[in-house]
């Protein structure tokens, strides 16, 4: 595996990311939008990213689309919305196959970043707003995506226990704004967000894989974006409180499920974040670990049990699909297991065991093209890992006291508990 990355700034806010690697079989273009998580644009830029999927002035409905996509010899469009911590991104991922397997070398690249150029800046449009046919299946098609994954008791439950976790609203919804949220948004509203967004957000677009670098800058940088000012702020840290917010509810599925959430201070170091990066590893997140082998195995008290991390949002997340009748029962051994280790009762060799299974899992996610992508994006960040050395290191370098330091600033902050009408 050889890869090399470089930074080049078009513009004020707005970076190419290229990431020359012969490690696989396609080449990767993904095109971010950065922006501030704010309730009054979630739905808006959720249905922007529906209508660059979809359409655009050039291929105005699918059929034509999926044509230009088999005109790149085979290429895949997708648009992706998440949330890092309070940033929202928006994601135009475009994968193609490189010249090198190609007749035509030396216009396939050309061709793709031409296409996306098409689809930023040749929308499908009337005046001011999208064209509303387009847009009313898109918005129809929206609201029923979230209607089906809010029929999924394990994304409910999230939800649930997030309303009841964080203070602040935007954290409590979905990533695409809730079903109201989707409703309230018009042709015309969602059209002026894309606009905004072009010319207000931090835009970084990747390019990895087998190319011609300097050319894809050249291409790249032809793209009529401006400069812009944002200093985007990742991390949240909420009011500490020793109040625990708990909700029980009622539900027709197979399972009960248990989801406790335990808030922490943000690291401030990179030591700090990677004795978090240990501690989750200790406590849910490997097969090895102590809810999975006590919980799970040890006592048979539940399905499936482990905990996430994240560190933006100071959020410890331990879930459980349960028998109804244990809730008491799970809720006190995982709390139990959690105190073992702040009170420092696992060994040297658990610890040493841990650091292999977190850095053999760094290596793994590494060999996926979007990790690569997100390194590269991290460099921005505070507290990140520049590259796997510096990972490997970090991790080797925490001590048993480290994880004890952090361990004692985790504290229960909700409980969410859905009763299966079944379990």
């Amino acid at each position: 595996m050889t890869f090399k990355g470089k930074n080049m700034k078009i513009a004020d806010g707005v970076t190419l990311h290229i990431i020359k690697t012969d490690q696989f079989k396609t080449n990767h273009l993904t095109f971010r939008f950065s922006s501030q998580l704010n309730k009054k644009n979630m739905a808006s830029r959720f249905l922007v990213s529906k209508m660059i999927e979809i359409a655009s002035s050039n291929y105005p409905n699918a059929t034509k689309m999926r044509e230009k996509l088999a005109d790149l010899y085979g290429a895949t469009l997708s648009t992706s919305v998440w949330t890092k911590g309070l940033i929202h991104i928006v994601d135009i991922d475009i994968t193609f196959l490189p010249g090198r397997y190609l007749m035509a070398k030396d216009s396939v690249l050309e061709e793709v970043i031409q296409f996306l150029s098409q689809l930023l800046f040749q929308p499908l449009i009337t005046l001011e707003q999208y064209e509303l046919k387009t847009f009313e299946l898109v918005k129809q098609n929206a609201i029923r995506q979230l209607e089906f994954d809010l029929e999924d008791s394990f994304y409910y439950s999230e939800l649930a226990l997030d309303s009841l976790f964080f203070e602040k609203e935007e954290l409590q919804l979905p990533y695409t704004g809730s079903k109201e949220m989707l409703g309230k948004e018009n042709a015309y509203t969602a059209y002026q967000e894309f606009k905004r967004m072009l010319s207000s957000d931090n835009i970084d677009i990747f390019l990895l894989g087998s190319f011609d670098d300097s050319k894809a800058a050249d291409l790249i940088g032809q793209f009529p974006l401006k400069g812009r000012q944002n200093n985007l702020s990742f991390f949240y840290q909420q009011t500490p409180s020793n109040i625990t917010n708990e909700k029980i509810e009622e539900k027709e599925t197979n399972q009960s499920l248990l989801q406790v959430g335990y808030s922490f201070s943000s690291p401030k170091t990179l030591l700090e974040n990677s004795s978090l990066l240990l501690f989750n590893s200790m406590l849910g997140a490997f097969s090895h670990s102590k809810l999975f082998t006590e919980v799970r195995q040890k006592e048979g008290l539940v399905y499936s049990i482990g905990s996430e991390l994240d560190s933006f949002l100071g959020a410890l997340y331990i879930f459980a699909a349960i028998d109804s009748r244990k809730r008491n029962t799970v809720l006190a051994l995982i709390n139990r297991q959690l105190n073992m280790i702040k009170l420092g009762r696992f060994s040297t060799a658990f610890l040493k065991q841990t650091k292999e299974f977190l850095i053999s899992q760094r290596k793994i996610v590494l060999d996926n093209p979007k990790m690569l992508m997100e390194q590269s994006y991290n460099t921005m960040l505070p507290l990140t890992y520049q590259d796997l050395s510096m990972f490997v290191d970090s991790i080797n370098n925490v001590r048993k006291e480290d994880i004890l330091e952090i361990a004692n600033n985790v504290k229960m902050k909700s409980v969410y508990f859905m009763r299966g009408g079944s379990s």
